[in-house]
């Protein structure tokens, strides 16, 4: 049987919770998309906006990349139970009667600060409070499953390329969606920029985000200036993304990855470069002066 640690009980709940309330209440008619323009509150959203915040400035002081999350990725327990109870005449086919699933949320919540705090709770409440978690992500579960029944969840590549006439062929993308390496370098010199094209489609329809970054030891080839960070593409739109090469040179053999990731809270809590596609480019880079080899 599957147990949690109280922290880990707490992040299960609101992660499950936040994809059923957006699956659920975006496909309503009388909801939609902004559902939760409707529902929340200037306090609910002051709360979520100051984690958010707190979460950007401490993925960039360790070097990694925040990404794209949106307010309600930091919505707390307490904000999505009082969510669930605006419209849970939309959720009881899931989660059951409210008479019966709101007290275990109840619990839940009145717990969550000193789980996700670090503080002991007594030997029943940590299991209560996984054996809640569990129940709440099978019945999420069975819910996904029934309406994606394939199970498919990761994007997948269709395209990959850059502007030195590489292509993946439709053979290699059908062997791995998931990852395309262009093994044989291209030759470039240190002020030269390429582009860099992918197509990504992701079967949730979720936008995607893409980052480029140098292999390790070819970090000097890489210009702030000049690759604009984090590009966001809606499912099935193809990302160009610029990558400048700079002088300072610790080695003329480069590859660069581009990694795409569906947008979402399933992803901004890992590394900054989780990734659920990715596409290497290798270059060999001549110094600036020199001249490019005929026919290159």
């Amino acid at each position: 049987m599957t147990t949690y640690t109280p922290h880990e009980a707490v992040v299960a709940m609101e992660r499950g919770l936040r994809q059923l309330l957006e699956v659920v209440y975006t496909a309503d008619a009388s909801l939609g998309p902004g559902w939760h323009q409707t529902m929340t509150t200037k306090q609910i959203d002051g709360r979520a906006s100051k984690a958010r915040e707190r979460y950007v400035l401490r993925s960039i002081s360790q070097g990694m990349e925040p990404g794209f999350t949106s307010v309600l990725d930091f919505v707390e327990l307490s904000a999505l139970v009082e969510f669930l109870r605006n419209r849970w005449d939309l959720l009881e086919d899931v989660l059951g009667p409210e008479p019966e699933m709101g007290p275990l949320l109840d619990r839940a919540v009145a717990w969550r600060h000193d789980a996700m705090h670090g503080r002991a709770l007594p030997a029943s409440a940590r299991d209560m409070l996984s054996g809640i978690a569990v129940e709440i992500q099978n019945r999420i579960g069975r819910f996904m499953n029934e309406r994606d029944a394939a199970g498919l969840f990761y994007p997948a590549l269709t395209a990959a390329g850059d502007s030195t006439n590489r292509q993946a062929s439709a053979e290699q993308i059908a062997q791995n969606p998931a990852v395309i390496v262009f093994s044989t370098p291209r030759l470039v010199r240190v002020g030269d920029s390429v582009e860099l094209s992918a197509t990504a489609s992701d079967p949730q329809g979720r936008d995607l985000e893409w980052i480029a970054s140098p292999s390790y030891g070819s970090f000097d080839f890489c210009e702030p200036g000049v690759s604009p960070g984090v590009l966001r593409t809606p499912s099935g739109v193809g990302v160009v993304y610029p990558f400048g090469f700079v002088d300072g040179l610790r080695s003329r053999n480069a590859t660069i990855h581009l990694y795409g990731r569906a947008v979402g809270s399933d992803h901004y809590q890992e590394a900054g470069l989780a990734h659920d596609v990715r596409v290497s480019f290798a270059f060999h880079v001549l110094p600036g002066e020199a001249p490019r080899p005929a026919g290159h």
